[in-house]
C-alpha cells in the first residue's frame, strides 16, 4: 500500500538509508495492516446498505399505489 523506500539509489546518501528501509517498512506494516481490515469493514458496511436499500425498493414496488402518498 505505502512506498517505504527512503534510499533513493542514485543518491549519495543511499547506503545510509538503505538501512532504515527496513525498520520504516516494519514499522508501516501493522499501519497498512489496520487500514485493510477498515477498508474490509467500510466495504461490508457498504453492501448491507446496498442489500437495505433494494429491500425497501422491493417493499415500495410491492405496495398497492392507494398506500403510497
Amino acid at each position: 500500500m505505502f512506498a517505504t523506500r527512503l534510499a533513493e539509489e542514485q543518491s549519495a546518501n543511499a547506503d545510509t538509508l538503505r538501512r532504515y528501509d527496513k525498520l520504516l517498512a516494519a514499522s508501516i506494516a501493522p499501519v497498512e495492516k489496520h487500514l485493510s481490515a477498515i477498508d474490509t469493514r467500510i466495504r461490508e458496511a457498504q453492501s448491507t446498505l446496498v442489500q437495505a436499500r433494494q429491500g425497501v425498493a422491493e417493499i415500495h414496488t410491492s405496495m398497492p399505489a392507494s398506500w403510497q402518498s
